[in-house]
């Protein structure tokens, strides 16, 4: 009798598949973004910035995305890797770094359920 190959636990088997989309999707322009979470989903919305003064920020929201934070923490991995190839080839972008950008606690939205 032949043994069974096991598996290492915790690795995945990718089977390489077409993808195929049924139809165009509306495309917008965003320069503004706000993030949302609870303890089992993250929703990003998409405005673009219209107006500015010392005091209020105009935005026109385009898009309120929502997805699971498996699925965000999968897309943060794929752009990350594009993002890299772009500046192998063209060089670094400049984005401030996060000790850089001061985010008050009203910007950051959160939910907390009986199971947290």
């Amino acid at each position: 009798m032949q043994e069974e190959e096991k598996k290492p636990v915790g690795k995945m088997e990718f089977t390489e598949r077409k993808v195929v989309h049924s139809g165009e999707a509306p495309r917008y322009y965003a320069n503004n973004t706000e993030i949302g979470m609870t303890s089992f989903d993250i929703s990003i919305k998409f405005a673009q910035i219209v107006a500015a003064d010392d005091q209020n920020l105009t935005v026109n929201d385009q898009a309120i995305i929502s997805m699971s934070l498996h699925h965000a923490k999968a897309l943060a991995r794929i752009l990350v890797a594009y993002i890299k190839q772009f500046e192998q080839q063209h060089g670094p972008l400049f984005v401030p770094t996060p000790e850089d950008i001061e985010v008050s606690h009203q910007g950051i939205a959160t939910k907390v359920d009986a199971n947290s």
